[in-house]
């Protein structure tokens, strides 16, 4: 049976008329920037086309291995209500497009009623992303139980430091569905000295409005920044002391330590000592 999400999900969605609006919200140079983003990201994860291939290796002791690969069956990514950056959102989701997952939903819990952030609604738009849902705690454990149990090749990222996120993990656990969670504060150290003028960050905090924008003129590896926003000319100055320099054009884009395509990429294997028949596997 094919994988599909539960059917109550469609009551959560977001509704299209809400990415049309956080569509028209955002200015022409913010939009720039989170296309930009996506390309980057492309580029960056590499966008072949072969999402599946099947090999036979023939080993010097005698034996076969064989390998499938194939995309995730699904994959949820969970953002807690603290969470509002387009950037960070897209460097979770953008790679399991790429791979080629075909079930993917966006799912914002909340409790307290914060309004979703018209950046990400913006940037899920341009991404392409048609599930998205919001909801409270119990429908979100409820979605990741359903995905869980029905099929277990699928892949979770959890975005924010909620409490029910803990939750989420047992259950990703019990059915040993990969998990991957970023709940750490995010600070930026902004290079001033780096630029030869004033320059705006007006699109870093649009990417990031959740993130502790800090200006540095010093050395940045003692402050544990996540990433430095500095002029082009100095990126390869601050490389090594933070694990993202980000510069002038490229303040949308980001990277999550271990999530790239692979992770969303199913890997089996198969050892023979004769010629085992691939397609079996």
């Amino acid at each position: 049976m094919a994988f599909a999400f539960p059917d109550q999900t469609d009551d959560l969605l977001v509704a299209d008329a809400a990415f049309a609006a956080a569509y028209d919200t955002c200015t022409a140079e913010e939009r720039a920037a989170v296309k930009t983003a996506i390309a980057r990201t492309a580029a960056a994860c590499g966008g072949a086309e072969d999402v599946s291939h099947q090999t036979r290796v023939r080993m010097r002791q005698g034996f076969s291995l064989y390998k499938v690969s194939r995309p995730a069956s699904w994959t949820v990514i969970l953002l807690d209500s603290t969470q509002a950056s387009p950037a960070r959102m897209l460097a979770a989701l953008v790679p399991a497009i790429l791979a080629g997952v075909p079930d993917i939903v966006v799912c914002r819990v909340v409790q307290d009623g914060t309004p979703f952030p018209q950046g990400l609604l913006a940037a899920l738009e341009l991404a392409g992303q048609e599930l998205v849902m919001e909801c409270g705690p119990k429908e979100a454990l409820s979605l990741v139980a359903h995905c869980c149990k029905t099929d277990t090749h699928g892949r979770l990222v959890l975005l924010g430091q909620d409490d029910i996120f803990g939750d989420v993990a047992h259950i990703a656990a019990e059915w040993d569905a990969p998990l991957l969670r970023y709940g750490a504060a995010i600070r930026i150290g902004i290079a001033a000295s780096s630029f030869a003028a004033p320059v705006s960050d007006a699109i870093l905090r649009f990417a990031h409005p959740d993130a502790d924008l800090t200006r540095v003129d010093v050395d940045i590896a003692q402050d544990a920044f996540s990433a430095v926003f500095c002029a082009e000319t100095a990126v390869q100055q601050y490389l090594g002391m933070t694990s993202l320099v980000l510069s002038p054009g490229n303040e949308a884009y980001w990277i999550w330590r271990g999530l790239s395509r692979s992770f969303f990429t199913e890997t089996i294997q198969g050892v023979s000592s004769g010629d085992a028949d691939i397609s079996a596997l």
